[in-house]
């Protein structure tokens, strides 16, 4: 038996399979350069909630799909009792990498993710052999920006968990053919299925 869904989607810079999904054409999209350090400035500016939350009062939506990085989106879907489902910009074998839950905040990230340098080999929590690491250099920026204080008050690795915890599915771009494992494992990390 088919069942209609209603899905709102949170627009977010790097969600352009989100656009595609929407059938908005790529030729209306602009894009913009920013300096990594200045891209904490838009954590801050970003003007969405109000709107958003009066768009979803308004709708009886069953779904809300929205990247890792619009923590702001719980509250709303809680308060609308609407599920949320967690939309990853990044592959399974990135997400494994950088998001396991247990590992993004507290005593996880203090054990595991504490230097660039524990950043520069694959994770213990990888069953498999895995090439999947950062460079020194890339550690190092990554670090500071996730794990770092920002403008807007709350680091990346918060937003992710925030939203991650409370999501009941993630979306994952990737497929089982050409990342089969790392889907397993990441969604055996958060304990909640994905879809491709």
């Amino acid at each position: 038996m088919a069942v209609n869904l209603h899905i709102v989607m949170v627009p977010c810079g790097n969600s352009i399979a989100e656009l595609k999904t929407t059938k908005i054409s790529c030729q209306k999209v602009q894009k913009l350069d920013i300096q990594s350090e200045k891209i904490q400035y838009l954590k801050v500016s970003y003007l969405l909630q109000q709107p958003f939350k009066q768009f979803v009062s308004n709708r009886s939506a069953d779904w809300i799909i929205a990247d890792v990085i619009v923590h702001w989106v719980v509250e709303i879907a809680q308060a609308h009792d609407v599920s949320l489902k967690v939309f990853s910009p990044c592959s399974a074998s990135t997400a494994a990498f950088m998001w396991p839950l247990h590992y993004l905040v507290g005593d996880g990230q203090k054990r595991f993710q504490s230097s660039p340098e524990s950043l520069t080999k694959p994770p213990e929590w990888f069953d498999f052999p895995s090439s999947i690491a950062f460079k020194l250099h890339e550690a190092t920026g990554f670090q500071a920006g996730f794990y770092g204080d920002n403008a807007s008050g709350i680091s990346d690795a918060e937003r992710t968990a925030k939203i991650l915890n409370v999501g009941q599915a993630l979306a994952i771009r990737t497929c089982n053919e050409f990342q089969g494992k790392y889907i397993n494992l990441y969604e055996k990390l958060c304990g909640k299925p994905g879809f491709q």
